[in-house]
């Protein structure tokens, strides 16, 4: 099928569900972009091209996969998981999380592992009954602080042993800088569990994805949210070039909103 003619069906098909509707209005004209670039027809990066970066793209929809927990009921459940492990002690619940971000982000991308694990931290703070402001903070400094622990933590790392590599210099290795890394680390984060910590008030900040009123869980709504935060989650984290983070977030909140797990209304 030639470039024309498949725009033309994409564009039909497109006219066709705006009519009939069976998704919001906005949802089927997100996909159709999306649809145009992975066909060719558009190059994928100019997808979004006129929202500034892709940044603000990828933090706008992980606000929607995120609230979808809120929204679906599922984040009482959630919560009440995590705090089995770590007690209703807020200095537990900053130590776990810096702890996992660290970790997680000493192999993805730190935006990537701020956006997705925000609002589990949340649950597990309203579980608990603490104001969630410290714990996020903590988030932040543990993305930061396990970029340092290997080569793809950021990529400046990478981008260094290049220019390195360039100059005629020995290049670090994946693990070559985890020394520094793990000092950072564990050092940083001891520091911000025991001590910074108790120096920040507790600013009584929701993040807007979670300011919804308490709602019953909805146990099929529950599963399709849940199955798809993790699926972007997966997708983010293996950083596939085909899929950069923003797209896959994309997709994931038209998922969200197509399966009336929330509201289109509520997503804007």
């Amino acid at each position: 099928m030639s470039p024309m003619a498949l725009a033309l069906l994409i564009l039909f098909i497109t006219i066709i569900l705006f009519i009939w509707e069976p998704v919001p209005i906005a949802v089927t004209a997100i996909l159709a972009s999306i649809i145009y670039g992975y066909t060719g027809i558009v190059k994928v990066s100019s997808i979004f091209s006129s929202y500034d970066n892709d940044t603000n793209i990828l933090l706008a929809a992980m606000m929607v996969v995120g609230s979808s927990l809120f929204h679906t009921g599922i984040t009482d459940l959630i919560g009440e998981k995590m705090i089995k492990l770590t007690g209703k002690s807020e200095r537990n619940i900053i130590l776990a999380t810096l702890i996992v971000s660290c970790t997680i982000s000493s192999v993805c991308s730190n935006i990537g592992v701020m956006v997705a694990m925000a609002p589990l931290v949340t649950a597990m703070c309203i579980s608990a009954g603490v104001g969630p402001s410290k714990a996020l903070l903590g988030l932040l400094f543990g993305a930061q602080f396990g970029g340092f622990i290997t080569l793809v933590g950021v990529g400046s790392n990478a981008a260094g042993a290049a220019s390195m590599a360039k100059l005629g210099l020995t290049p670090f290795g994946f693990f070559g800088i985890t020394p520094f890394g793990l000092g950072i680390s564990v050092i940083g984060s001891l520091y911000f569990t025991f001590v910074a910590a108790r120096f920040l008030p507790d600013t009584g900040y929701i993040p807007e994805f979670a300011q919804i009123e308490k709602k019953k869980l909805n146990k099929p709504k529950a599963f399709i949210a849940g199955v798809t935060m993790a699926v972007v989650l997966v997708v983010i984290a293996a950083g596939f070039k085909a899929i950069p983070m923003h797209v896959a977030a994309v997709v994931g909140a038209c998922v969200i909103v197509g399966a009336k797990c929330m509201t289109i209304k509520d997503a804007f």
